[in-house]
Order: structure tokens, then C-alpha cells, then sequence
């Protein structure tokens, strides 16, 4: 049996040899086994049966390449990948048998389907081809529509293969390489690291509260999730690396020639995309169910990830960097969850600020997607009426808390609604936020936001301790204040263009609702004015 691992050398740049092959299985199973057109190889050291073949099977519909030898024909199923090919048994050089032999002996070809072409009516020649791996002989001369319908029988074997392999090293819900396949490229991977001295990482990924998504709503939605999750990975990862479904909601990423310091960031990036975009992305896809009214109430689905790399262990082993992955991820869900943890490093803390100053692995391209995951969260009908709206500024935020609050003729405010505090909590914030002087949506682009220490904020036991907040003012269409927004962190926070287009966007729907809202008082109050009588004629 063809060794079911690719081999894990790869090119400088371009596509993983074993990401490929998975690529070309999944390709051919929807396709039915065969792409745009099947390709078929025809050696033989007669050129009129070369050109005849030829024409015949292009005519039929089938991309044809052919060769004289059985040298050129190896080079030509090198580079071509043929699904079947038909050769020559006796040819100089290299004759059918030899070349059988390579083809079937290369598993980077497979699954590949050989018939043998051979004047010799000998069973023990036929026997001895078989043996070493031909499926199917044809004794010269060979009636034409004989080799078609040889042709066919291979091709459908071929369909059945590929599925076969697809089925044996992916995962049939998420599409990516299975446990099995990951276990073999790992421990080539190691094996390559140890003896050439190149660095390797992986990264464990658990999702955070994954049963209770299930319990709650079904395994239809876990699995949508997973699917959702799967997309991801494969989005954040290079062509070089090997992400894999471990089993239920676990994943491994495997890192080959990434140090320890950028297997860091590829989690912390990693972690921040899923905490934004995987849920939505879950909600978005189940729109058009009845299930959309329910999912909506749930603002994020988060993971916990573990990251290793080999230089760390003592033992530098496929089994022992899985499992120092698996238990830095194990301390990361013991830590609160929704963090990365970095196997033998418990002092750093992994709840890191959106992003720190130079951080190469934030780029412009990052910050840009996670704006749109932002907006697409809060969803195309923001209405402050709505009161699941400050949870949805609060997840789009990455907040701890967030709110907003009105501001009277007096310049007093008062809160509005809030999501992550006690309305009481809410009130106090409200209190140590200065609106007169905040900047606006007009020209909140072009200031800094401001920073508000909330280390004074008298917190109820149980509630989470607040470190920083900030907020922006809500302008009537008059340019007076008559609201504000406001969001808090547990920790300092690095307030971002992304921060600003947020609040700046829903600071001036704030202004329009409240502006709308006082008019209707002031309709109903006039209204309610008792009516003069009218005059006496006399």
C-alpha cells in the first residue's frame, strides 16, 4: 500500500505538498473524481500508435500527453499526473515492466491506473506485470473501443480511490487533514527539525464553552461553528503549515520553520479574529433558519490556545509537543479563557492589549478586517431602542462593558442602557466621564480618544474591576450635546482607529434617536395643552 503521507519537503515558496494533495482529493471528490477533463498517458516506441491514441482519446474528451520510452514516459507522468496510463511493454531502454514499477512505487502519483500493452500472450509475462502493480493488460493489436472502455474502467477506479483517500485523511466535517494525517506529517516534521536544526511550533486551539453552544442550540449549530472555525484557521495560516482537526472542538496547527516568537503572534491574531468574527460568522450563516432569532443573543464564541515549540523540551518529541501544546492551552481555559498561553511562560500575561506599539503581526490589513467583522456584528439597523444593543457594542469592542447615556438642557447625564456592569455601576461611570468637553463624530478622526481612570469606581462584589473606559459625544442635528457613548476594559487598552470609527458611527445615530425622540415629547406634550374655549358670540 502507497504510503498515505506526503512527503513534507517542500519549495521556498507555494503550497505544503501535503495541504496540496488534500486540496486535490477535495477537488475531485465534488467533481466526481475527475477534473475539467481526465488525463491520459500513452507510451509506446511505435509513433503511429502514438499519434493514433493520441487522436482518438482527445476526441474523446481526454487531455493526452505521449512518450516513446519508458524514461520520458516517468518524466512526463512527473509533471503531468495522469489518471491512466497505457504502456508499452517491450520498448528500449526502460521497458513497460520498469516503468510499472516506478509509477506504482512514487505516492506522490497515486492513485494512478496502468495498462499494459503487450504482443506476448503469455500468462506468466501478464502474472509477473500484475504482480508488480499493473491493473489492467490489452493484447496487441488492440481494437480501439477495447482501450476506451479499458480507459473508463480505470478512470471510475481512480473516482473510487480518491474518495477512498480523501475519506482515510480528512476530516468529513471541516474538510481539514484528520488526526491520522497529522500524526504522520508531525512526526516527519520533528524527525526534519532534530536533525537539521530548523525551528517548529505548534499550536493547540480549544473553543471555550463548546457544549453549552451544542446543549443549547443543537449539534447543527455546533457543527456550523466548527465549519465556520475551520475557515478561519485556513485564512490566518500560511501554505506552509499543517492546521488539523484533533477530534471534537480541538485543533493543532502545525508550524514548520516559525520560531517561538511568531507562533505567538499567529495565536494571538488567531485568538482576536475568532473572538470577533467567529460568531457573527455562525449567525450570519443560519440567517434564513428560526434558529437566527435565538443566536443573536449570543455576542461571541472564544478559544483558548496553547502554544510550543520544539527548542523547549527536554524531550523533543511529536508526542511530547503535543502534549506541552495541550497543556499550555489547559492553563489558558484555567486563566478565564479567551487567551494564549505559551507552554512554560505562566508569567506572561496573555490578555494582551488589542495590539503594542511595532507589533509586526498587526498589520493595516488586520485592523481593516477587523473593523468590517465590527460593523457586521452590530448588524445594518442599529437602533439605540433596541436593548441588546449595548451587548452587541460591548463584543464589537472587545469591551468589558459599553453603554450610552443622554445629556440634558442642564448638562447633567444620565445613563441609558448598559451591558457588562450593574445599572448602578453604569452610574457611577456616567458621573466620572467629563461630556462637555469629549470629542464628537465630526471631528473625533482627527483626535485621540480620551482615557478615563476609573480606579475610583466603587465596584459590588462579584463584578469584575474596571481599569480604563472611554466615551464620545452625541450631537442634535443643531450641533448640541444631548448623549454620549461609553465603553470600558478590565485593562489598559490601546485605543485604535477601529475604536473610533465605532463610536464615532453609533455616536451619530445616538444624536438622531435622541434629537427624533425629544420632538415626539414635545409634539405630545403640545397636544396635551388643554384647548381655549372658543369665543361667545353675542
Amino acid at each position: 500500500m502507497p504510503d498515505p503521507f506526503c512527503d513534507v519537503s517542500r519549495p521556498e515558496s507555494g503550497t505544503h505538498p501535503c495541504e496540496s494533495r488534500l486540496d486535490d482529493a477535495c477537488a475531485q471528490w465534488h467533481s466526481g473524481g475527475m477534473t475539467d477533463s481526465a488525463r491520459v498517458l500513452v507510451v509506446d516506441d511505435d509513433p503511429d500508435l502514438v499519434r493514433l491514441l493520441k487522436y482518438a482519446f482527445t476526441k474523446d474528451g481526454y487531455q493526452v500527453e505521449t512518450a516513446t520510452d519508458g524514461r520520458m514516459g516517468l518524466e512526463q507522468a512527473l509533471s503531468f499526473r495522469p489518471q491512466v496510463v497505457i504502456t508499452d511493454l517491450m520498448m528500449p531502454g526502460m521497458d513497460g515492466t520498469a516503468l510499472c514499477r516506478a509509477l506504482k512505487a512514487n505516492p506522490d502519483l497515486h492513485p494512478i491506473y496502468v495498462v499494459i500493452l503487450t504482443a506476448r500472450d503469455e500468462s506468466d509475462s501478464h502474472i509477473t506485470n500484475l504482480e508488480l502493480g499493473a491493473d489492467d493488460y490489452v493484447v496487441k493489436p488492440a481494437a480501439l473501443h477495447e482501450l476506451r472502455a479499458r480507459v473508463q474502467v480505470g478512470l471510475r477506479w481512480v473516482v473510487s480511490q480518491t474518495q477512498l483517500q480523501r475519506m482515510a485523511t480528512s476530516d468529513s466535517l471541516t474538510g481539514l487533514p484528520n488526526r491520522y494525517v497529522l500524526n504522520g506529517v508531525l512526526a516527519r516534521e520533528v524527525t526534519r527539525a532534530n536533525e537539521e536544526g530548523k525551528p517548529l511550533s505548534l499550536i493547540w486551539l480549544d473553543l471555550d464553552h463548546f457544549k453549552k453552544i451544542n446543549d443549547t442550540f443543537g449539534h447543527a449549530v455546533g457543527d456550523r461553528a466548527l465549519q465556520q472555525l475551520a475557515d478561519i484557521i485556513r485564512a490566518q495560516v500560511r501554505a506552509t503549515d499543517v492546521p488539523a482537526r484533533y477530534g471534537g472542538e480541538e485543533f493543532v496547527i502545525l508550524l514548520p520553520g516559525v520560531e517561538r516568537a511568531t507562533a505567538w503572534g499567529i495565536a494571538r491574531r488567531l485568538r482576536q479574529t475568532i473572538a470577533t468574527g467567529l460568531w457573527p460568522a455562525v449567525v450570519r450563516s443560519m440567517a434564513d433558519t428560526s434558529l437566527a432569532p435565538f443566536l443573536e443573543e449570543v455576542h461571541e464564541l472564544t478559544a483558548s490556545l496553547g502554544v510550543v515549540s520544539l527548542d523547549q523540551l527536554d524531550d523533543p518529541t511529536a508526542e511530547a509537543l503535543l502534549q506541552a501544546a495541550d497543556a499550555a492551552a489547559y492553563q489558558a481555559k484555567e486563566a478565564g479563557r479567551n487567551r494564549v498561553r505559551l507552554y512554560q511562560s505562566p508569567g506572561v500575561d496573555e490578555q494582551e492589549p488589542e495590539y503594542a506599539p511595532g507589533d509586526p503581526t498587526v498589520t493595516r490589513e488586520v485592523e481593516v478586517t477587523r473593523l468590517y467583522a465590527a460593523l457586521a456584528r452590530l448588524g445594518p439597523a442599529v437602533s439605540f431602542r433596541d436593548p441588546g444593543l449595548p451587548a452587541q457594542i460591548r463584543s464589537a469592542l472587545n469591551a468589558q462593558a459599553a453603554g450610552w447615556a443622554t445629556v440634558g438642557a442642564d448638562r447633567v447625564a444620565q445613563p441609558g442602557g448598559c451591558a457588562g456592569v450593574t445599572p448602578e455601576t453604569a452610574a457611577q461611570l456616567v458621573r466620572l466621564v467629563n461630556w462637555a468637553d469629549l470629542s464628537h463624530a465630526v471631528n473625533l478622526m482627527s483626535q485621540s480618544l480620551p482615557v478615563v481612570s476609573l480606579s475610583d469606581l466603587l465596584l459590588p462584589s462579584g463584578e469584575p474591576r474596571l481599569a480604563m473606559a472611554t466615551a464620545v459625544a452625541a450631537l442634535d442635528s443643531s450641533g448640541r450635546l444631548c448623549g454620549g457613548l461609553w465603553a470600558a476594559w478590565e485593562q489598559a487598552t490601546r485605543l485604535t482607529t477601529r475604536h473610533k470609527f465605532i463610536l464615532g458611527y453609533l455616536a451619530r445615530i445616538l444624536g438622531l434617536e435622541l434629537e427624533l425622540q425629544a420632538a415626539r415629547a414635545a409634539t405630545v406634550s403640545a397636544s396635551a395643552l388643554p384647548t381655549p374655549d372658543p369665543p361667545i358670540s353675542r
